[in-house]
């Protein structure tokens, strides 16, 4: 919603929906079984192609200038690019601001472009024209604030005239043919003016089924949004029988295939509306939880998610807000820490959900979760799982999960059954699912990794540096083979990015961290190509091979030595690998 509706139209949602019962507006029944893997198995199947979209995970997201703890707009001290790692733990990809259309030019907010370019981050720019559909023109405004945005040089997530389906905003429930026009015609500006702008077009969540008549078509649109702010009637009960998730259903069914989808604004609102002292926070933070589990695995084409860190003054009084609310603050936290969001545009997800219906399971040991949706029910809380009917485990709280060895089930085929129970431990249903399991470790990558049995020596002195030999060469863990040269002329220190997802090199300083040297390695451990990019004193390298082996990465001796200024030998007659730095 534009700010100033987003205040006064909370009072229209409960006669809007009064002709949707709960039984239309319900989930169904829908339970899925996950296995955590690496995302290289996904390929591009996740992937629209889309500018800006990453190819497995989700940006995370957030307006927060309503949140003093995190933003002071009149200081800049906090500011939210720094307020909100402070406040969450993680740094945020895409932050959100509101301009009215021919009133406020794009560089009203140049210092927050100006940080944005700082942190990697992008911008979603809720342009609003506030003065009805018929202001919008090709005009000098129009070309002025595509060529600054340009020059911005960050990420635009341009979301126009938003919320078209509803009728509290000035361009809402207008005639669709006016909108789409208007639309297209800020589309057609912004692609030939600014190639770093995406158009965004993102409806409201209710009323049910009203905005497919709005689509500008698929030519106009690179990213599809959806507002959605799930409200409460009690901590057990939505006010309109659906999950958070649920309210996303309707577009990502229609538009995923084609699309990448993201949540444009919306979180669960922590009070009864209309009574701003009536807390539902034990729902609202469960219900946080679970929506970011549930985008990671059933809704994986939501590429980012925009959280609504505000509270309303007036109208419905709704509260959003995280620093006011311990309780859904660390719920929040919780749901961020998964990998699968991502803190900087470009970046990639090490990690997918594959659903063990539609995907072979390797036999190793699998992190399993789930997806529960049973009639919009908000007392789901705990899953127990069985393997050909015997018990192996169960979890309370989203995603559910367990960890369980598969290997003895290589090349059989088994059945996975999820028993659901309530908050209270009473049963709910079962779910039973025929899965396959694979004859040997990794095929689902290709890729063969066996511990290598060759010793080491560093400078004539026998070192122990566990490594794995893949296609016919020994790799071996990077902080280990740093720890091993820490004192000698080749030493090189190793530190991770984590906004730029790359591993960091910095030649002639010791390293200070610790050797995982002390430990044993897997006979069958999961494998796939490395996804991180790789900087040498400050500079990206293509020029060593690494794969990730268990979540780590193993880089190509040789390839090593060659670029970091080591020399390896093999003494094929003794079995050996010899490094030396002299």
């Amino acid at each position: 919603m534009n700010r100033i509706t987003k205040l006064l139209s909370a009072s229209l949602i409960g006669i809007v929906m009064l002709g949707a019962t709960s039984s239309a507006l319900a989930s169904g029944t829908d339970i899925r079984v996950y296995m955590e893997r690496p995302s290289a198995e996904a390929g591009n199947k996740l992937y629209r192609g889309a500018k800006y979209e990453p190819v497995v995970g989700s940006y995370l997201a957030m307006f927060a200038e309503g949140d003093e703890a995190v933003h002071n707009a009149w200081t800049g001290n906090p500011f939210y690019f720094d307020g909100v790692p402070a406040l969450t733990g993680r740094a945020h990809a895409l932050y959100m601001v509101y301009i009215p259309y021919g009133k406020m030019e794009f560089n009203h907010y140049a210092s927050h472009y100006k940080k944005a370019k700082e942190t990697s981050a992008g911008m979603q720019i809720c342009l609003e024209p506030l003065d009805g559909l018929e202001s919008v023109k090709d005009g000098e405004y129009l070309r002025k604030f595509a060529r600054q945005a340009r020059d911005s040089g960050i990420p635009v997530f341009l979301r126009f005239a938003n919320e078209m389906n509803d009728g509290s905003n000035p361009w809402g429930n207008k005639d669709p043919n006016l909108y789409k026009e208007k639309f297209r015609l800020v589309a057609k500006i912004m692609h030939e003016e600014a190639p770093n702008v995406v158009m965004c077009w993102a409806p409201n969540d209710w009323p049910k089924n009203s905005s497919d008549k709005y689509y500008p078509g698929d030519d106009a649109v690179d990213w599809v949004g959806i507002s959605a702010y799930p409200p409460y009637v009690s901590n057990t009960k939505s006010k309109h029988s659906m999950k958070f998730t649920d309210r996303t259903k309707e577009i990502y069914d229609k538009y995923s295939s084609r699309k990448p989808v993201f949540l444009s604004e919306g979180a669960p609102i922590q009070n009864i509306e209309f009574q701003d002292s009536t807390s539902v926070s034990y729902v609202a933070a469960k219900e946080t939880k679970e929506f970011y589990d549930e985008v990671a695995r059933r809704y994986p084409g939501i590429k980012a998610v925009f959280y609504w860190n505000n509270d309303e003054t007036h109208g419905a009084k709704r509260q959003c807000k995280l620093s006011d609310n311990p309780t859904v603050l660390s719920a929040y936290k919780q749901a961020i820490s998964s990998p699968f969001f991502l803190s900087a545009v470009g970046q990639k997800s090490p990690v997918y959900f594959a659903d063990v219906q539609w995907n072979a399971v390797s036999p190793e040991k699998q992190k399993l979760s789930a997806f529960v949706a049973i009639d919009g029910r908000l007392d789901i809380g705990r899953v127990a799982y069985k393997i050909n009917g015997r018990y192996v485990g169960e979890k309370t709280g989203s995603p559910y999960e367990i960890s369980y060895d598969f290997s003895q089930f290589a090349g059989q085929s088994v059945e996975i059954q999820a028993d659901i129970y309530t908050t209270s431990n009473a049963y709910v249903t079962s779910k039973k699912i025929a899965a396959k399991v694979q004859k040997g470790p990794n095929l689902s990558s290709g890729i063969k990794a066996t511990p290598s049995v060759h010793a080491v020596t560093l400078n004539g002195k026998t070192v122990k540096i566990l490594g794995y030999s893949i296609n016919g060469h020994n790799y071996y863990m990077l902080r280990d083979v740093a720890d091993a040269l820490k004192n000698t002329g080749a030493k090189f220190d190793v530190g991770y990015d984590q906004k730029k997802n790359e591993v960091v090199i910095e030649r002639g300083v010791s390293y200070s961290g610790g050797n995982d040297s002390k430990g044993s390695l897997e006979d069958n451990p999961r494998v796939s190509k490395s996804t991180q990019s790789v900087s040498i004193d400050g500079s990206k390298t293509d020029k060593l091979d690494a794969y990730l082996v268990n979540q780590n990465n193993y880089f190509k001796l040789v390839d090593l030595g060659k670029t970091l200024a080591f020399n390896v030998e093999w003494d094929g007659e003794n079995k050996t690998v010899r490094i030396s730095t002299n």
